[in-house]
């Protein structure tokens, strides 16, 4: 900050603060976000009052504040420590005083104590890569499926829509428990909090409903829909396993919602290798416009954290009990795995000495993207000119970092 005696960075401690942070970004944002704010703090399983940072001016008013949201994330079987910098805001006649970069380093410096792996933002692109947070994993997808493409003749009979209640958020927690197996980077969810997003009595911005389908008697599965969100188009952010006689009647009944609140597409907020996307395709679905989180990875902290998955890579490969050291350029560090006889010895960080002398080079971000699993080393090669590999290091990469189903379902 320019003036660090006139703006001092404070987090929410008291009955004041809360009303003042709803108050402040029911402006900056909208009353839907000051309502998202307020549920929060009433209801939040995890979210705490500590966790909101603002910047007051001389007057005691509020002119910029952030919130630092827990996720529960893991990579296969490996709990990762991920934050989320979240409901980011300075008020008009603050801006370009250096007020977001200031929080923006408080939260990173905050996180770093708790020892995190990863970072996410929903931020505006361009901004948060100067603090190390690049596109790496998909947001929002945007399979749009307009309504027309629905036609009666796909519905299916025996198949009955029922809106979930809260008593009932167990068994939501279970068929998503069972349908994210098949994930590898992931998001978990437990009953308390499907409960508080299913909670719609404060109208904010990630209000959702759940619906079972149930056929014969028995709920077979579930999906969601969030009530808030881009476009106009019913947004469907949840399907968990079914059949594809199941999936065809799901349409149907989401088709019958959409139109009784005057919506006419529907959009679905599902990664590429959801079993449901071949269905949706074939009745005229389509990708428009895709987003994705921005992350920041602390690289020795989450390689570390890995390195049990690492092993079982090359214990499956042609590198099982090899001993070999594996180096990339990330053009503004180098970082050094050792592995010694298939085994994890160590991860290392080097300063970049100023000569080109790597024969494995990528930028920061296209890394994160590929030992999230989001990318494979080859369609990272086939994007960009600035990701070179020589053969050896190609199958090095190719084991240890292997594509993998990855995607961060969203529930706060």
């Amino acid at each position: 900050m320019k003036n660090s005696t006139e703006y001092i960075i404070k987090q929410c401690s008291s009955q004041n603060d809360r009303k003042r942070l709803i108050d402040f970004n029911a402006i900056i944002h909208d009353e839907i976000c000051g309502r998202l704010t307020d549920k929060i703090f009433k209801l939040h399983p995890t979210i705490l009052d500590e966790h909101f940072f603002f910047i007051e001016n001389s007057n005691k008013e509020i002119i910029s504040s952030v919130a630092l949201i827990p996720w529960d994330v893991y990579f296969g079987s490996v709990k990762l420590n991920v934050y989320e910098l979240g409901i980011v805001g300075t008020r008009a006649d603050y801006r370009g005083k250096g007020l977001s970069r200031s929080l923006t380093e408080h939260f990173l410096k905050y996180i770093d104590n708790l020892e995190y792996d990863m970072s996410i933002i929903q931020g505006i692109p361009g901004f948060y890569h100067n603090f190390g947070f690049h596109y790496a994993i998909p947001l929002d997808i945007h399979l749009d499926l307009p309504l027309y493409g629905i036609t009666k003749s796909i519905e299916e009979s025996g198949y009955i829509l029922r809106k979930a209640v809260p008593e009932e958020s167990g068994a939501i927690a279970d068929f998503y428990k069972e349908h994210i197996k098949k994930y590898d980077l992931h998001t978990k969810l437990n009953s308390t909090t499907i409960t508080y997003c299913m909670d719609c009595s404060f109208d904010s911005e990630y209000d959702a409903e759940y619906y079972f389908l149930n056929h014969n008697g028995n709920d077979i599965g579930y999906f969601k829909i969030n009530l808030h969100g881009f476009g106009d188009g019913l947004i469907v952010s949840e399907v968990s396993d079914m059949d594809y006689s199941a999936y065809r009647a799901l349409l149907v009944h989401c088709r019958t919602l959409a139109l009784s609140r005057g919506m006419d597409y529907i959009r679905f907020n599902i990664p590429d290798f959801h079993s449901i996307v071949p269905v949706i395709k074939s009745c005229r679905g389509r990708h428009t416009i895709c987003y994705a989180w921005q992350i920041r990875i602390e690289p020795i902290r989450f390689l570390k954290k890995i390195a049990s998955i690492l092993e079982h890579r090359v214990r499956k490969s042609i590198l099982q009990s090899q001993s070999f050291t594996f180096r990339v350029d990330l053009y503004h560090y180098s970082l050094i795995l050792t592995f010694t006889d298939g085994k994890f010895k160590s991860v290392e960080r080097e300063a970049i000495t100023g000569e080109f002398m790597d024969i494995f080079s990528m930028k920061e971000g296209d890394f994160f993207s590929l030992i999230t699993g989001h990318e494979t080393i080859n369609m990272i090669m086939n994007r960009t000119y600035d990701c070179i590999c020589d053969d050896e290091n190609m199958v090095i990469t190719q084991i240890l970092f292997p594509k993998q189903n990855s995607f961060l379902y969203y529930n706060m």
